[in-house]
């Protein structure tokens, strides 16, 4: 009985340590935005399992901060899933901000991964 729980418990284990995504890229169009204009940011993921299906997707701006959050739910098929995931941010007023990523996926507790993107927001336009 006690190598079949240590069994099922290997099983598990192993299929969430290999359900870990991965933040590929961050862009923003249009690529130089001004103040009047609609961002949206494209953030693109890889998963080593299919279906890779997007669970829950936010983002809440905090000062010069966007902060936003996507949480995947990982399928049983062992193959590659790439995926982007879009937000769409209003216009800004001027100032420099940060767009910071978390993805999340797998079963069970969340596996987190941050990254960041800075613009600089100007009366005409944002630089990179």
């Amino acid at each position: 009985m006690k190598k079949l729980i240590f069994f099922y418990l290997y099983i598990f284990l192993s299929f969430n340590l290999n359900a870990q995504g991965a933040i590929t890229n961050i862009s923003c169009s249009p690529a130089n935005p001004t103040v009047n204009d609609t961002i949206y940011f494209f953030v693109e993921t890889q998963f080593p399992s299919s279906d890779c299906l997007l669970m829950n997707s936010s983002f809440s701006i905090n000062g010069n901060s966007i902060i936003a959050s996507a949480q995947h739910c990982l399928g049983m098929l062992t193959a590659i899933c790439n995926t982007t995931d879009t937000f769409m941010i209003l216009p800004l007023s001027v100032g420099t901000y940060i767009f910071n990523m978390t993805l999340s996926s797998g079963f069970g507790g969340p596996l987190t991964l941050k990254l960041s993107f800075g613009l600089k927001l100007s009366s005409n336009s944002i630089s990179e």
